[in-house]
């Protein structure tokens, strides 16, 4: 499905558009996980110390690696390296583990 890179330079602490996608799916299946990804026009921005999304969501599933995610129709949480919300329009993760 279409997605674009809109990476730009910049400092690490100032916030970088990653990517555009317009219609987007992936399925993850392994033996801890069973995500599905449906995303349509989603943004998404990230810097060391956070990870945004905006769009349209309705990611499905439980993945239990070295983070614990589990979401229903674009609702969720993730707690790890990441913790944060998911919504069906937006979603906010912290990371924990900085790299200095």
């Amino acid at each position: 499905m279409p997605k674009f890179d809109l990476s730009n330079s910049g400092t690490p602490d100032s916030m970088t558009p990653v990517s555009l996608s317009i219609i987007n799916y992936e399925i993850k299946n392994d033996s801890r996980s069973c995500l599905v990804e449906a995303k349509t026009i989603w943004l998404e921005c990230e810097n060391k110390y956070i990870k945004m999304g905006f769009g349209l969501s309705a990611d499905t599933g439980i993945a239990a690696n070295s983070e614990l995610e589990i979401t229903l129709l674009g609702f969720g949480i993730k707690i790890g390296n990441e913790f944060g919300v998911k919504l069906p329009f937006f979603s906010l993760f912290w990371r924990l583990n900085i790299d200095e």
